[in-house]
């Protein structure tokens, strides 16, 4: 096991906080008492029939109430990935963002749909939020916190991001950009949900993470474009190419 540290800003408090993070090939926390988890992955590739996943990064609190993280490092295929299914089978909350890749990565790594119930952030705030088309974590969090400080970090990812290689040999800006992944999407989805709740959107809201495992099925299986388009894309299995086709 490998443990690094990485910091967050905690938006109750509005200070900086430093914690450990946990890297190993199995889950290690004990999640019995925490209601939620935010969960997010990493690929060689958006295609889980040719790409494979490299990592999870799982946040959740403390019996504190303190933001905990850890990452199960799942690349060389020998990962133990039991604890990390019979949590995505619990009755917690799992939070994603955009999650609708995680959750076909997921199906195809333990071969069952994540159970209810799910959140998924960024597709909550585009029903939700539908007066703006901002909805990255970054912006979302300066909107609803109303804070000015500069909470993450530039992402020149291009340089660096080389999840095909040991944690060993990650930089230290890598362990950051995973953890402010999943740091933020507790509080994110408290003020979603109390704005769908404020103008009467929460049934399509709920209907949307309804339907995301079912999706998520799908694009595991190969249907990577809007089944539902009046337009037929077909897509070339193999490398992901559109082979565009008339209705």
């Amino acid at each position: 096991m490998l443990t690094t540290k990485a910091k967050y800003y905690d938006i109750k408090n509005k200070s900086w906080k430093e914690i450990e993070v946990k890297i190993d090939k199995k889950l290690n926390f004990d999640y019995s008492n925490s209601s939620w988890f935010a969960i997010d992955g990493e690929f060689l590739g958006l295609y889980p029939g040719r790409d494979k996943d490299v990592l999870w990064t799982i946040g959740s609190e403390d019996d504190n109430g303190n933001l905990r993280v850890e990452m199960i490092y799942t690349y060389e295929g020998d990962a133990d990935i039991s604890g990390l299914d019979e949590l995505l089978q619990s009755d917690k909350e799992k939070m994603f963002f955009y999650g609708q890749i995680d959750l076909a990565f997921l199906y195809k790594l333990t071969g069952k749909k994540v159970a209810q119930p799910i959140f998924d952030v960024k597709v909550c705030s585009k029903v939700v939020r539908s007066y703006t088309g901002e909805h990255n974590i970054d912006g979302m969090v300066k909107s609803f916190a109303g804070t000015m400080e500069d909470i993450f970090p530039k992402r020149e990812m291009g340089k660096f991001k080389e999840f095909g290689f040991s944690p060993e040999t990650w930089d230290e800006q890598l362990h950051q950009y995973n953890v402010n992944d999943v740091a933020y999407l507790k509080f994110l989805s408290e003020k979603i949900k109390e704005m769908a709740k404020r103008i009467d959107k929460e049934e399509a809201m709920n209907a949307v993470n309804a339907a995301l495992p079912e999706l998520a099925v799908l694009y595991a299986k190969g249907y990577y474009r809007d089944v539902f388009s009046f337009t037929y894309n077909d897509t070339d299995m193999a490398s992901g190419t559109v082979i565009p086709r008339g209705r």
